[in-house]
């Protein structure tokens, strides 16, 4: 009875392991499959045909591919390599297949060889390539990033790809765009894409936010949505999705870090013979507190500095744009698009800013002189988490006094950092 038991016992270990053990024929390890199965290959162009795995990989996987269809004529075309590795870690490879000299009607297929042990082909087991004998057109975006906020205006140029001059339309046009990352579902895209006015080379993509309450800062990453279009200088955006920036969001103490390009504001100042150490710019050891909550927010200064010369204890609330630099966009009714010129030189050409209502504030920005009143500030809460304050409202100063007439945005924003306080 003991042997018998021993040997059950051994039996089910045994399929026990074999249980554990991989099938090399089954499909535990994942699929491989193009991403798509159709692509168009345009004049003087390129297309990245993409191969995913269901599952990645702890080692770089290699798939090879065959090549075939009406264009298998040696010189029609380039391939970048005739095999997709797959790093590991990760689920997607590329390869690059170029035009050389297609004609109207060639086609490319591409087929997936062989697959690792343990995947299986999925179902889209080939890509086909079709040739269009259209020039294709380079794009290039503006700006590397933005920040949305209610609304953000994406500027975009065209190129011919052979011809090299600027590629216009001759009707309305839209190009479709696609919208990946996590901050992909708060973005509303309007009139389905860019936009391109008859006969122009530049176009633009309005977005907006499709959550008023939303308060963060998720990324997404946009570009067009066709084959025919490929990359330039600045190939893709990233788009920074915040929502409009509240008291709420920025409650505690926050440190003054510094005055943004401070030695090129100083310079401006001295050219006109104005005394700069008359400037608002020794601030520290100053300090801005905000607190408050359900809507009723205060904005308490705190330390020294000269910055103590024009903020008081006051409630603090949305409120329109004021005093804009030029070239300015409203996005919304209390954000806005502007260029300090300051601030552009060393950080990003353009700021999207929220305009806030002080209840009480120095207007004078005095030492000696006290003249309260309501006063507007604009903040931009950045992606290394530091605070940007512009000063957007007072009266004449007692500086700056050959640079005055009427209030200058660029001149006397005095854009600063803060630090949030540990």
């Amino acid at each position: 009875m003991k042997r018998f038991s021993m040997i059950m016992m051994f039996a089910v270990a045994l399929v026990m392991t074999t249980a554990c053990e991989k099938d090399p024929d089954s499909n535990e390890s994942g699929t491989v499959q193009f991403s798509r199965s159709l692509y168009q290959l345009y004049t003087g162009s390129y297309v990245d045909i993409s191969l995913q795995i269901s599952q990645a990989a702890s080692e770089d996987l290699t798939i090879p591919l065959e090549f075939g269809g009406s264009a298998a004529t040696d010189g029609k075309y380039s391939v970048s390599a005739t095999e997709i590795t797959v790093p590991a870690g990760e689920t997607s490879g590329t390869v690059r297949i170029s035009d050389v000299s297609m004609t109207e009607g060639d086609e490319i297929n591409v087929s997936i060889s062989s697959v690792p042990e343990g995947y299986s082909v999925g179902s889209r087991a080939n890509a086909i390539i079709t040739y269009v004998a259209q020039e294709a057109v380079i794009y290039s975006f503006e700006y590397e990033s933005g920040d949305l906020l209610d609304r953000y205006i994406v500027n975009i140029g065209l190129t011919g790809a052979t011809s090299q001059e600027p590629y216009v339309f001759d009707t309305e046009t839209v190009i479709p765009v696609s919208v990946s990352g996590e901050g992909a579902t708060l973005i509303n895209i309007e009139n389905g894409g860019f936009v391109f006015a008859a006969g122009e080379s530049s176009g633009t993509l309005t977005m907006t936010i499709s959550d008023d309450s939303f308060s963060g800062n998720v990324q997404a990453s946009i570009r067009p949505d066709s084959d025919r279009y490929i990359g330039g200088n600045i190939p893709a955006m990233t788009i920074y999705v915040k929502g409009i920036l509240s008291p709420e969001a920025i409650l505690g103490t926050w440190e003054f870090d510094e005055m943004i390009n401070l030695e090129e504001l100083e310079l401006f100042y001295m050219e006109m013979g104005d005394d700069t150490e008359l400037l608002p710019t020794h601030n520290e050891g100053f300090t801005l507190t905000f607190g408050g909550s359900e809507g009723n927010y205060t904005l308490t200064p705190g330390g020294e500095g000269d910055f103590s010369d024009y903020y008081r204890e006051a409630a603090i609330s949305h409120t329109a744009p004021v005093n804009q630099t030029s070239g300015s966009i409203n996005l919304g009714e209390y954000t806005s698009d502007e260029a300090q010129m300051f601030t552009a030189e060393v950080d990003t050409p353009r700021q999207q800013i929220t305009y806030f209502r002080l209840s009480e504030v120095n207007r004078a920005f005095s030492p000696d002189t006290e003249t309260l009143g309501a006063g507007t500030i604009a903040m931009r809460l950045r992606n290394d988490g530091k605070l940007e304050i512009y000063l957007k409202d007072y009266d004449q100063p007692p500086f700056g006094e050959m640079w005055w007439d009427g209030f200058d945005a660029d001149m006397f924003s005095f854009a600063a950092t803060f630090t949030k306080a540990e």
